[in-house]
């Protein structure tokens, strides 16, 4: 929670930076962060966090146009303020994180009537009896799934499918690859320390897709591509390299991905309900 929220401070101090905020300061300053524990990090990690927030508010706030009293849900919700950058006024939102983040949250947040928090684990499902709404929702898990086992997420994604039919979750999941590369051969070490947690990893949209009947990716999207002029030198020369395939290219762009997946059954029917994921989602234009 605080390695990711550190990133996202240090990009919102870049001069370039994709997200400038001055709550991020203000939040650093009240919590007293000991910096120095997540030093040295590579190079591009708070852009790639930033990234990928960006990417999650974007696809969020497409769900919010088209359906303006939405419900959503954010798991593992940590430090980050996400309902402020994206509320239209009318939705309702609910965190549902472990009680020790509740109480962080808590001393930090003023939240409004419209602000719900429930301190469970995403994996207890007894969360659900809590949020009040019709469906569909968006479920966010940003930066979590990736610590459960693989049985774990597919028993959430049973659950999701089978209570919420109609619904979109939105997560991030990285590959078999870099996980393994990254808890063994990363010379950072909170970022060995975190990443030796991790336990789940998904390779392809149709591997995320064969975890429960009835699941589909809608879209998907690469933090990476993002990243413009500010790649870094080593990943810059490794992607400008003659010698190295094509297909390897796009395994490196691609080693963290963001995934939209449809919930519950799928349907050919042309009536949709209302704020259900539009057909051509995937072919949005995220900007910055």
């Amino acid at each position: 929670m605080l390695y990711t929220f550190y990133m996202r401070y240090l990009e919102s101090r870049h001069c370039d930076g994709i997200i400038n905020d001055p709550r991020y300061e203000e939040i650093i300053n009240r919590i007293n962060l000991d910096q120095s524990a997540f030093e040295p990090y590579p190079e591009e990690s708070p852009l790639f966090f930033a990234c990928r927030s960006v990417i999650i508010d974007n696809v969020a706030r497409q769900f919010i146009t088209g359906n303006p009293l939405a419900t959503i849900a954010s798991f593992g919700s940590g430090l980050d303020f996400r309902f402020n950058r994206i509320d239209n006024g009318s939705i309702q939102w609910y965190d549902i994180d472990l009680p020790e983040a509740i109480e962080i949250r808590r001393a930090i947040f003023t939240q409004s009537e419209r602000e719900h928090s429930i301190p469970s684990s995403a994996l207890d499902i007894s969360w659900s009896s809590r949020v009040k709404c019709k469906t569909p929702l968006l479920f966010i898990a940003e930066g979590l799934l990736m610590y459960f086992s693989p049985v774990e997420i597919k028993n959430l994604l049973e659950f999701l499918s089978g209570t919420y039919p109609g619904s979109v979750l939105l997560l991030d999941a990285s590959t078999t690859l870099y996980n393994t590369t990254t808890a063994k051969g990363t010379t950072y070490p909170y970022l060995k320390k975190m990443c030796s947690l991790w336990k789940w990893s998904v390779n392809s949209a149709h591997e995320l897709e064969g975890y429960c009947p009835g699941l589909s990716v809608a879209g998907e999207w690469h933090p990476m591509e993002m990243f413009g002029s500010r790649m870094p030198r080593n990943l810059k020369d490794l992607l400008a390299s003659e010698e190295l395939p094509g297909f390897v290219k796009e395994q490196i762009m691609g080693m963290t991905t963001v995934y939209l997946l449809k919930l519950g059954p799928h349907t050919n029917s042309k009536s949709r309900a209302s704020g259900d994921v539009p057909d051509d989602l995937v072919d949005t234009i995220f900007s910055g």
